[in-house]
């Protein structure tokens, strides 16, 4: 595994991952508190703490689904921006307690055939190598 996140390639392409998550939790981080002013003038307007002279429009029932949602997305990235590797291991890898071999019977049975095999093609070049050999000698005159 060493060998696979020290390469160059891995190297700039983590270090890319890594910026492109630290961008993307800065902007999460920016919109978080873009929402939670914009719930603090709501808030400040419903309760009539502050008098305000202008108009505000928008639909103020998903503003706490997408503050929720917000902080699902910056959790989610600071996570990945801590567990971020430039290889993922997808199985463990186990050692087997005995090798793998076949057992006598099986290569008793695959030589048997493996040698049943060169004996046929052995026999059948020598009988048309033989028949070759007959039909270039001519025919004896009697």
């Amino acid at each position: 595994m060493y060998g696979l996140n020290n390469t160059e390639y891995t190297k700039q392409k983590l270090q890319s991952r890594k910026q492109d998550l630290k961008t993307l939790i800065n902007e999460v981080t920016s919109e978080i508190a873009k929402a939670d002013s914009t719930k603090t003038t709501i808030e400040k307007i419903i309760s009539n703490k502050e008098k305000n002279s202008s108009s505000l429009m928008l639909d103020i029932t998903g503003i706490n689904s997408q503050m929720i949602s917000l902080h699902e997305k910056l959790l989610g990235y600071q996570e990945d921006l801590r567990f971020t590797d430039g290889v993922i291991v997808l199985q463990s890898f186990t050692a087997l307690k005995t090798p793998v071999s076949f057992s006598w019977e099986v290569l008793a049975l695959l030589g048997m055939i493996l040698g049943l095999a060169i004996a046929y093609i052995y026999t059948l070049f020598s009988h048309v190598n033989e028949r070759l050999r007959q039909s270039r000698i001519p025919p004896a005159k009697p």
